[in-house]
């Protein structure tokens, strides 16, 4: 299968190859200096389906911001993005059951809408109240666009970077892993954000690859992906799409300036209740570029 399902397959792959490696020292970290301002993080684990979980927050303010890691991604996966963002508001990561220290029971394989349920539970669990931001990358904006879809009275903005989508998934790919040995069933998956909704008029904001790290995809395939995360925007009447020009996948690793900008903008108008600004020249400065909605 040509087109769009072969770039899906190779994406595919390109996440579980990028979830089992290591972060890649501390070149681009935030030079923000949080810790002696910020409020000491607070950890907190729960039980959740008979899977130990653990959350971590840190920072003040409303809404929280939920960080929501690619496959196989801990809570680490925004560590470059988080350190600056916790400075104006309440930050929160985790990892899923199966990753690192979280410990899975019987309960594989699992779903989209399951993994959403599974931090719904978690939040609960640990009395982390809305409103919610919602920061989804790879994988793990699928699970944000199902659980704002479930929760719309608690999620009020999203950012997705470089998020995953139903069309990737084909006939090729029923099961992608969450990490190694944790399987996900995208066949079911793909029902359940076919049904997920729109949101609404909160504030979206989408980040998309510049593929700046391969040359795999030609030009078709590269505008398929942007075309697939338009219709993403266009989910919200109130959205922003963004080129990060200098990045590949991991834009949280390669242009995390461009993120916290993102995020930025997604929280300050959720608190202020006004649109988004409409796109412009005001992200050059991050290498971001504005693209059709």
């Amino acid at each position: 299968m040509s087109g769009p399902w072969r770039l899906a397959g190779v994406l595919v792959a390109a996440l579980l190859v990028s979830s089992c490696s290591t972060a890649v020292g501390d070149a681009g970290r935030p030079s923000a200096s949080a810790s002696s301002d910020a409020p000491s993080a607070v950890e907190q684990t729960v039980q959740v389906d008979g899977n130990t979980l653990t959350i971590t927050c840190d920072g003040e303010g409303t809404p929280t911001v939920l960080f929501e890691a690619g496959a196989g991604g801990d809570d680490q996966w925004f560590w470059r993005v988080q350190d600056d963002v916790q400075l104006t508001t309440r930050t929160c990561s985790y990892t899923r059951a199966g990753i690192d220290a979280s410990r899975p029971a019987e309960n594989s394989p699992v779903t989209i809408g399951s993994l959403s349920d599974e931090l719904e539970a978690l939040l609960d669990g640990a009395g982390i109240d809305g409103p919610y931001v919602l920061v989804g990358h790879s994988m793990g904006g699928m699970v944000a666009q199902v659980f704002a879809s479930r929760n719309e009275d608690r999620v009020v903005g999203i950012v997705f970077d470089d998020s995953s989508v139903a069309a990737q998934v084909g006939q090729k790919d029923p099961v992608w892993e969450d990490g190694p040995g944790n399987p996900v069933d995208m066949v079911a998956s793909k029902q359940e954000l076919l049904r997920a909704g729109d949101f609404g008029d909160i504030p979206v904001v989408v980040l998309t690859q510049n593929f700046a790290d391969t040359d795999e995809f030609d030009r078709s395939q590269q505008l398929w992906w942007r075309r697939e995360h338009s219709s993403l925007a266009r989910r919200s009447t109130n959205s922003i799409h963004l080129l990060a020009v200098s990045s590949g996948h991991m834009i949280q690793d390669e242009q995390p300036s461009l993120v916290v900008a993102a995020i930025n903008e997604v929280v300050a108008s959720a608190r202020s209740g006004q649109p988004l600004a409409a796109c412009s020249r005001r992200f050059d400065a991050v290498d971001g570029r504005c693209l059709p909605g």
